[in-house]
């Protein structure tokens, strides 16, 4: 699984699908949101109802406390079997006229004596058919002796379900097709329900039919969802004790439903939207990050298998920039140091070969160089043909050159200091300069000597290393030879690890070609006339002998010139001091 992927899958895992959860969750909170409004609404109609109801009962126990504990009554109750006829008048006039100020609330009245057996009735008896019995509620009462408090007898009303019935309660409905029922639960019947074909039905065939859930209305009151799909409704209940009736008041969720599925519509579009927005840039983002470590990889690549010039992403400021641009740093210091080791190789290979030449060449060079001697001391003494002279001169002044030649060669061979010593680098430049400072004179070439490093000692030998910086300082003169500015600067840098000191070359002549910046320091290679090609190898062997590095810089914008760079390391402080007291 490449790393990619893993990064997407982590983003969709921590991000993506926690705000996809978080705006379905706001989704179904706003139905949870309409279901706890609707329950709130239908049971603020159905607590009214049933308060209603509540009210119209105790006006109807007030009537019948009117009837069972007044005069009349009381003297029925009391009358002996000579009395009662007598007593029986009163009463039902007393009684009829109370009934005829009930306006026909009730089905009928009875009175009925300690057995249970009717003494006195008003209104139609239970077998007529036509009374609507089944359209009442028993009101009962106990008829006591007010002295003893003993029990003589009841009350019975027959009170109307139509008079009872708070109409103007029940009407009341929670959006258009809302509506209110009212069920009997002690003989399971719908006592009221707004389609006439359910009342008087059986309350829990209405509950099947419509899919009530099971024990909807155990509790005293509450609420409950039922239905399904688009038929989903909302109920809250109240249950009285006397009568046991039930008060239920429906609404239906889908006539509420639009605007609050419009929010939830809106609200899980615009997360979505914003999801899919960061998704987007996330997997740019992902994307052009990888794609920078893919060019990055494929460019370790080709420098394992040997490319040193890979093509690397462009360097940024994030962090795959700075490791592209530490990976170019790299592989460029890996060339230079390739290209230090082939040199060092060459090196090796030349001073081999010098090994092997040296003897070869240096002691004929030398019987021919004691002979041509002896030659020229019998040519002044007048034993030799003067005309001979000019030849043996010729013969001498090149047999030095050879010489020199080979002690270059022998120089380039030697892999490290002979006689290494605490010593000043500044002196050392100081020397060189001085040297050269004649010369420097006729070619109109400028000194600009800033040798002010402290400290400047280094462990080397001396000649070895004056040497070499002569060498830098006359190839600088030989690139102005119509004249120009010479800076010989030192100074001290911590950089790369330990301290060390610096000698800086720079001149103003007409610099070092690009194709050839990397064969300067290559044996044999000269860009002058008449060159050997061996002083700036010399010079590197040397400066690499003494734990140093000799570098050609990159080019100075606006500016002409070559700018070669000594850097060694700095003596340690007790060399340093035994450099000083000497």
């Amino acid at each position: 699984m490449s790393l990619r992927s893993k990064l997407l899958a982590l983003f969709l895992a921590l991000a993506v699908v926690p705000l996809v959860a978080v705006g379905v969750f706001g989704s179904m909170q706003s139905l949870r949101a309409l279901e706890s409004l609707l329950s709130g609404e239908t049971m603020a109609v159905a607590g009214d109802a049933a308060s209603a109801l509540g009210q119209q009962l105790a006006r109807q126990e007030s009537d019948a406390l009117l009837l069972g504990e007044n005069t009349e009554t009381q003297r029925l109750y009391a009358a002996t079997e000579s009395e009662r006829g007598a007593a029986l008048a009163q009463a039902d006039t007393f009684i009829r006229a109370a009934w005829r100020q009930m306006a026909g609330e009730y089905r009928s009245l009875e009175l009925l004596d300690g057995r249970g057996a009717t003494m006195y009735r008003i209104g139609p008896t239970d077998g007529d058919a036509s009374s609507g019995a089944s359209r009442t509620v028993p009101v009962a009462r106990t008829i006591s002796d007010p002295g003893s408090g003993e029990a003589r007898g009841s009350l019975v009303l027959q009170a109307s379900i139509n008079a009872l019935l708070p109409r103007d309660m029940l009407e009341r409905r929670v959006g258009k097709q809302g509506y209110t029922i009212v069920i009997d639960r002690a003989v399971d019947r719908v006592v009221y329900h707004p389609r006439i074909a359910w009342t008087g039905q059986r309350a829990t065939r209405l509950a099947d039919s419509e899919r009530w859930p099971e024990g909807a209305l155990a509790l005293p009151n509450g609420s409950f969802r039922y239905g399904r799909g688009d038929s989903a409704r909302i109920a809250s209940f109240v249950n009285l004790s006397s009568p046991a009736w039930t008060i239920m008041t429906s609404a239906s969720l889908a006539e509420f439903a639009p605007p609050f599925q419009r929010a939830r519509s809106l609200q899980l579009f615009v997360v979505l939207a914003v999801t899919g927005a960061i998704t987007a840039m996330f997997v740019q983002l992902l994307r052009r990050t990888t794609r920078s470590l893919e060019e990055l990889t494929h460019a370790a690549d080709a420098v394992g298998a040997g490319n040193l010039a890979p093509t690397l992403p462009s360097a940024g400021p994030d962090e795959v920039g700075r490791l592209s641009a530490a990976f170019g740093v790299m592989t460029d210091r890996l060339r230079e140091m390739i290209a230090q080791v082939e040199t060092s190789r060459q090196l090796a290979i030349v001073g081999e070969f010098a090994s092997q030449i040296a003897h070869e060449i240096r002691n004929p060079l030398t019987s021919m160089k004691l002979n041509l001697q002896g030659l020229a001391r019998d040519a002044r003494a007048g034993d030799v043909p003067r005309t001979s002279s000019a030849s043996i001169d010729i013969c001498l002044r090149e047999i030095g050159r050879l010489d020199q030649v080979v002690g270059g060669v022998l120089a380039l061979a030697q892999s490290g200091p002979s006689d290494s010593v605490p010593c000043s680098l500044n002196s050392l430049a100081e020397e060189s300069l001085r040297l050269i400072a004649e010369q420097a004179t006729v070619q109109q070439v400028s000194i600009q000597a800033e040798l002010g490093a402290t400290p400047d000692i280094v462990v080397a030998d001396a000649s070895r290393l004056q040497g070499a910086i002569l060498n830098l300082v006359l190839n600088a003169l030989a690139a102005m030879p119509a004249g120009g500015t010479l800076t010989v600067r030192t100074d001290v840098t911590l950089l790369d690890g330990p301290r060390s000191v610096r000698l800086h070359v720079i001149d103003t002549g007409s610099g070092i070609a690009q194709e050839a910046r990397e064969r300067v320091f290559l044996p044999f290679h000269s860009s002058r006339p008449g060159g050997t090609g061996l002083g700036l190898p010399i010079a590197r062997r040397t400066v690499e002998a003494h734990g140093g590095r000799l570098v050609l810089a990159d080019s100075r914008p606006r500016e002409t010139g070559a700018w070669f760079i000594v850097e060694l390391p700095l003596a340690t402080e007790s060399a340093a001091i035994s450099t000083v007291g000497s």
